[in-house]
């Protein structure tokens, strides 16, 4: 069974004091529920918000603002942002109930940043830095081969056995996902997302086109109707289409009307009932 942190339930007033420490301090949102709640508290409570200082300056006088008027029993409509936990990560991890993939992205209270894990386990201080390895983590997990080939060059490696050793559920999954694409044909394909919506990709191949321009030949990419020989596109495809799902999720619950519900279930349950009437009248 996948194990997740302590779990936390918080007031939206507490959610909303996180959401102003993070909107101050991108850092926070590295920090525990506590800290952040703490950090938020004294942004509120200081007599000059020093707003133009903030990561994000106009995030955070929303906030504020959204904060005051919770103070005064108004009602907001103010949609919070939280940062997801390596999200790609995480949702790979989750697809194939991996524990050991998932403890860096939630499973262990003990790890609260999956870049700066892998990045240790890695060893590779002496010649790369935290954020590179972000980088090379990110976009492999989306197929990329490139971005680590060009931070760790013959060192590569120790990128991949380390992704193997540390996520190895959500590493397998990732490399399953790319190998699809030499089992399917043509350069179009379709799926339906968790949620019902109908999603359909075209792909197309690159070509270079060679031209000259004051007697020096240069070359414009440009892209032609035909199927590429890898298409990257299927893991963020699959990730975005669960990641999407939860956040049209998140906005259909924030927009609740109990109100709307009840009519809608009046009208549902009426018009069925409607149906049966007419259904006995005509036998």
């Amino acid at each position: 069974m996948l194990r997740t942190q302590q779990f936390q339930e918080l007031t939206g007033t507490e959610y909303l004091l996180a959401d102003i420490a993070c909107k101050m301090d991108k850092k926070n949102e590295k920090e525990h529920w506590d800290v952040r709640i703490a950090e938020g508290k004294k942004i509120v409570e200081s007599d000059a918000i020093q707003t133009k200082k903030a990561s994000n300056p106009i995030g955070l006088t929303a906030a504020i603002e959204a904060y005051k008027k919770t103070r005064n029993q108004q009602a907001t409509g103010y949609a919070l942002s939280l940062d997801a936990a390596s999200s790609g990560l995480q949702l790979l991890s989750l697809l194939v109930s991996c524990p050991k993939s998932w403890r860096l992205c939630g499973g262990d209270e003990n790890i609260l940043d999956a870049y700066t894990h892998i990045y240790g386990a890695m060893q590779v201080g002496n010649f790369l830095q935290r954020g590179e390895v972000k980088d090379c983590i990110m976009t492999a997990l989306y197929g990329s081969t490139a971005t680590p080939k060009s931070y760790f060059g013959d060192k590569i490696e120790i990128f991949y056995e380390t992704m193997e050793d540390e996520a190895p559920g959500a590493w397998d999954l990732n490399m399953g996902i790319q190998e699809l694409w030499n089992a399917m044909d043509g350069n179009v394909y379709d799926w339906y997302l968790p949620d019902g919506f109908y999603a359909c990709i075209e792909t197309c191949d690159k070509e270079d086109i060679p031209f000259i321009f004051y007697e020096e030949e240069y070359l414009v990419t440009q892209k032609v109707n035909q199927r590429p020989r890898f298409h990257k596109g299927l893991g963020p495809n699959l990730i975005h289409s669960v990641d999407g799902m939860i956040v049209r999720e998140m906005g259909r619950r924030c927009m609740f009307n109990p109100e709307k519900t009840v009519d809608l279930i009046h009208w549902i349950t009426h018009n069925v009932r409607t149906k049966e009437k007419d259904n006995h009248s005509t036998r």
